[in-house]
């Protein structure tokens, strides 16, 4: 029996001391709103990044790692937050996620595929591992 099934089990025995009763149904109510908030993905953002999906220009994020699961990703800069919904995600080695076609969709201000391959070598000191690209609708 799990630990959710467990505090059931005995909230509702007519033994079970009330002051028990309070710490548990905090536990069960903390353990809930973590699964809830792991469920979208949080992605701190730069100023200008932030600017650029506020204004639309940046449709397409890239993060190292796995992709997160969602379908709504929550943007924040300082106390500002921005959300939008993931269309699509992308993963793979950071050449295979950034394209000739895509690369104004990653880093709007990028005049090349090599500049923005150079932005986010900056961000991200190890360029080998695994990039996900998250695909965003348009504001």
């Amino acid at each position: 029996m799990n630990r959710i099934n467990t505090i059931k089990a005995t909230l509702f025995h007519p033994d079970y001391p009330v002051n028990h009763v309070k710490n548990e149904f905090i536990w069960l109510n903390v353990h809930y709103l973590l699964i809830v908030v792991s469920a979208v993905p949080l992605f701190p953002a730069k100023r200008e990044v932030f600017a650029w999906i506020k204004d639309g220009k940046k449709t397409i994020d890239v993060r190292k790692g796995k992709a997160r699961r969602g379908e709504v990703a929550v943007f924040q800069f300082g106390r500002n937050c921005l959300r939008r919904r993931i269309i699509k995600k992308e993963t793979g080695r950071l050449t295979d996620v950034i394209k000739a076609d895509n690369y104004r969709s990653i880093i709007p201000t990028a005049k090349s595929l090599q500049e923005a391959q150079d932005y986010l070598r900056g961000i991200y000191e190890e360029f080998n591992g695994l990039f996900t690209a998250y695909y965003l609708e348009p504001s």
